[in-house]
């Protein structure tokens, strides 16, 4: 086992080579890393050609995704501009948190500072904790059809439905693609 002090600063440093077998690859929790672009590209690729395939898209159009480490969120806010807006809900932090999150992968994928948009609203709740609420948000989503994850996206969907509620700025008068995180296997 490895403590969080340890791996906090693994996090900085990368991994060091005697932890890990050789031949294999150290990516940080949360994919917190530069070598998760690739993959966000193609992602963007297939949000893409989708949009080219459905849509004669007048009206302003979203990409909104719970965010963690907000990895995918920035990646994808690098491979769909001109094309779409990012919106990054904060999971398991604040604002503040996930903005520093970005910025840090970021830095270590060529700095180019193209952020997505991050919509946080109250009530802020803890990651991971059982929260009747949130609960409610993820039974309400599922009686709507979605089937979504337990963790992230209650509290997306909780701060996404707000804005839409409040008319917020970010998604007013937008087309929404709601970005599903995974993790469908505790829900079963």
């Amino acid at each position: 086992a490895v403590s969080s002090e340890l791996y906090k600063s693994f996090e900085q440093t990368g991994c060091p080579t005697q932890l890990v077998p050789e031949g294999s690859l150290w990516i940080p929790q949360g994919g917190a890393c530069a070598l998760a672009e690739p993959g966000v590209q193609n992602l963007a690729s297939e949000i893409k050609d989708w949009l080219r395939d459905v849509q004669e898209f007048e009206d302003p159009f979203c990409v909104v995704l719970p965010a963690g480490t907000g990895t995918t969120a920035l990646f994808l806010a690098r491979h769909l501009e001109g094309v779409a807006a990012v919106v990054a809900i904060p999971c398991v932090g604040d604002a503040e948190y996930l903005q520093q999150q970005m910025s840090r992968v970021d830095a270590a994928s060529g700095d180019r500072r193209e952020f997505p948009a991050i919509l946080d609203m109250p009530p802020t709740r803890p990651f991971g904790v059982p929260d009747p609420a949130l609960l409610e948000v993820w039974e309400t989503v599922r009686a709507a059809g979605l089937e979504v994850d337990l963790l992230y996206a209650p509290r997306a969907w909780e701060v996404l439905l707000q804005a839409c509620d409040a008319q917020h700025r970010l998604v007013r008068g937008k087309k929404i693609l709601y970005v599903h995180s995974g993790g469908l296997e505790g829900v079963g």
